[in-house]
């Protein structure tokens, strides 16, 4: 809800297009996910670096729509533009996305293969997120046929997103209990009061308590006055406050 509040702020800036495409496949929009994915391809052109990620979610929309040919035409596209040793997340992204267009077309044991080379190739990396979504697929992929390496792979998710404090780990406990193994998720509990707060919230507190006014802190952060006004009150109802005053003491 916050990211489509601040989202209907920026107007139909195309740089907003990533984001809208996530925020519509988190609502399970998938018609307009795909729709504005579309749109944003035209914009990148041949930029790798965003194309492949747009491309890497047009996958999992259309997977999601059904539409397992559109799936593999964008998978295809994937190919082209992720042979980039220089950038391993790009490449990354890639073999994950054909990966699971492989494994919805019936050929596991591909995707299987496909994942643990690219595994390989992260190895060394600071790309944990993606590494862990490797394995939890590598774990579907071979879920039928080796039982034993797909627990191994969904535990090798859940290291990584609990070592992170992800809520993805749910998703990797689910698929731990269908392997029959008795695994749980607790988040972790945080004593910090302004834990909650994400990143750009912190930065905003940080000038709140520099005693600045709204419109100074938008022109700090290059934001607009209303973008930071509402950074001001989501920041005071985390908090569970009333006042500027009460961040400051």
């Amino acid at each position: 809800e916050e990211a489509g509040r601040l989202l209907a702020q920026c107007g139909d800036r195309w740089e907003t297009m990533p984001a809208r495409a996530r925020l519509h496949f988190a609502r399970r929009e998938f018609d307009l996910a795909a729709a504005v994915i579309k749109q944003a391809l035209n914009e990148v052109g041949s930029d790798r670096a965003r194309g492949v990620p747009l491309l890497a979610l047009l996958v999992d929309t259309e997977l999601a729509l059904g539409n397992l040919v559109a799936a593999q035409a964008a998978a295809a596209r994937v190919v082209e533009l992720s042979d980039v040793p220089e950038l391993p997340a790009v490449q990354g992204q890639g073999a994950l996305a054909q990966a699971r267009v492989l494994r919805a077309s019936a050929f596991p044991e591909q995707a299987a293969q496909l994942l643990r080379l690219a595994l390989t190739r992260l190895q060394g990396t600071e790309l944990p997120m993606l590494r862990a979504a490797m394995h939890r697929e590598l774990a579907e992929a071979v879920f039928v046929s080796n039982q034993a390496m797909a627990i191994s792979e969904a535990a090798a998710a859940l290291a990584i997103h609990q070592r992170l404090g992800s809520p993805e780990a749910e998703a990797d406990v689910d698929l731990l209990q269908r392997l029959g193994v008795d695994a749980q998720y607790e988040p972790p509990v945080s004593h910090d009061p302004f834990a909650q707060l994400s990143r750009r919230e912190r930065d905003v507190l940080s000038l709140l308590r520099q005693q600045l006014s709204n419109r100074l802190i938008a022109e700090r952060l290059f934001i607009s006055p209303r973008t930071a006004e509402h950074h001001v009150s989501t920041i005071l109802s985390k908090l569970g406050l009333r006042s500027r005053i009460e961040i400051l003491a």
